[in-house]
């Protein structure tokens, strides 16, 4: 069963997924994170975590290196289908470079490191935010042009336009 929490009761701007079925790292997660105004989502496996990312549109997650129904690897490989995939950040107690070099080079966002450091958790998971707008930006670019009207030649110059996805969509 996926759960809802609003971190400082707003209507966050970053959608985030906890996917973890161990209640001490939530808890600990949900305090990091409390008072950004992220919008923060609970998953216990990755069967649950999927529904989130399509039903509630997750740009970040936040997940435990083993869930009941596989590993962060699964979580990572099954978001591969996903057209605007979130970002992934796993978190572990056993974090070293070993572990980092991994998940990066398996399509992770980042790792972050059990007992969580309030600052690194905001920090990356607004990083792993930013990355993921930038992406989707540049795939509503390609794919959603923004319709503007041809600029018109004033005096055979050419206006200056926004870059391609310069533009919030």
């Amino acid at each position: 069963m996926i759960e809802r929490f609003s971190c400082a009761g707003l209507q966050a701007p970053v959608r985030v997924l906890a996917a973890t079925p161990n209640d001490r790292h939530f808890r600990a997660l949900e305090s990091a994170v409390f008072g950004t105004g992220w919008s923060l989502f609970r998953s216990r496996n990755i069967v649950e975590g999927l529904s989130a990312v399509i039903n509630h549109q997750i740009e970040v997650i936040f997940t435990d290196c083993d869930l009941p129904d596989g590993t962060w690897m699964n979580m990572i490989e099954s978001l591969r289908a996903c057209r605007n995939a979130p970002r992934v950040i796993v978190f572990s107690s056993r974090a070293d470079d070993r572990l980092w070099m991994d998940v990066l080079e398996r399509g992770g966002y980042d790792l972050v490191a059990i007992p969580f450091d309030r600052a690194e958790v905001v920090r990356t998971g607004y990083r792993a935010w930013l990355s993921w707008q930038k992406k989707v930006q540049g795939l509503r670019s390609v794919w959603f042009p923004a319709e503007e009207p041809e600029p018109q030649r004033i005096g055979g110059v050419r206006p200056r336009t926004r870059a391609a996805g310069g533009s919030r969509l």
